[in-house]
């Protein structure tokens, strides 16, 4: 009896993951941040493509590129986004400078967030 509620518990735990899961279809859509300084919101494309757009007072500055899905084992889903990030800023003839950010995916009460930075409380929300 024992080591099949030891194995119940194991399948659980395997089949859900101690993260959120989410798919291509699911993640597909356009999400924002507010800062003190702007607003920047990503679109994710069902094409594994991205825009990104940061917009201050002064400025609007933009970044597109490709994005990436892994279900991490028993962790949540991890977004990240490759690109081409200082389109705007760089004076005229300069190569791009291109990087990479990495989103935790999180499920709440049905919604959808991506995390840039949890300890600082930085999520992108779905709109």
């Amino acid at each position: 009896m024992k080591s099949r509620v030891v194995l119940v518990g194991l399948m659980v735990l395997l089949t859900t993951g101690c993260g959120e899961r989410a798919s291509v279809q699911e993640l597909t859509g356009t999400y924002e941040k507010k800062l003190e300084t702007g607003r920047e919101h990503i679109e994710l494309h069902s094409d594994m493509t991205f825009l990104e757009v940061f917009v201050t007072p002064e400025k609007k500055f933009t970044a597109q590129g490709k994005w990436t899905l892994a279900n991490i084992f028993l962790g949540p889903t991890k977004v990240t986004l490759m690109g081409d990030y200082a389109t705007d800023e760089l004076p005229p003839g300069l190569p791009h400078v291109s990087g990479q950010r990495i989103l935790i995916v999180h499920k709440e009460r049905g919604r959808l967030r991506l995390a840039f930075n949890e300890a600082a409380d930085w999520f992108y929300d779905r709109i």
